[in-house]
């Protein structure tokens, strides 16, 4: 539980994915792309570093990346044959929003 009473549950990043990293956090799972979330406290490092990995049905690693505005890059990347969601990636701004986008892409993929 977090300190707005939200429960999270972390998994071993192997069962989700090829490479070990650690802990994730399922944001988003789905037939064909997978989003999850980890959160690295290097000594090295003053302050958690939030970690976003989008993975594909066969586990592999597609995007790595630390800051949600190259999070929604590499969602540009994913999406640029569907201009439809091109567009609506334009607007979004949470990660609810960007959450959403998955799902209907995950959706036109089938």
């Amino acid at each position: 539980m977090d300190e707005n009473q939200q429960k999270h549950e972390y998994f071993a990043s192997t069962d989700k994915f090829l490479k070990e990293k650690g802990l994730v956090e399922v944001v988003y799972e789905g037939k064909n792309i997978n989003w999850y979330k980890a959160f690295n406290n290097s000594i090295l490092s003053p302050g958690i570093q939030i970690l976003n990995y989008l993975v594909d049905k066969d586990k592999n690693i597609l995007y790595e990346e630390s800051l949600l505005d190259n999070f929604s890059r590499n969602l540009k990347k994913l999406f640029k044959d569907d201009l439809d969601l091109t567009e609506k990636l334009k607007q979004a701004k949470t990660e609810k929003d960007y959450l959403e986008l998955l799902q209907l892409y995950d959706t036109k993929l089938e």
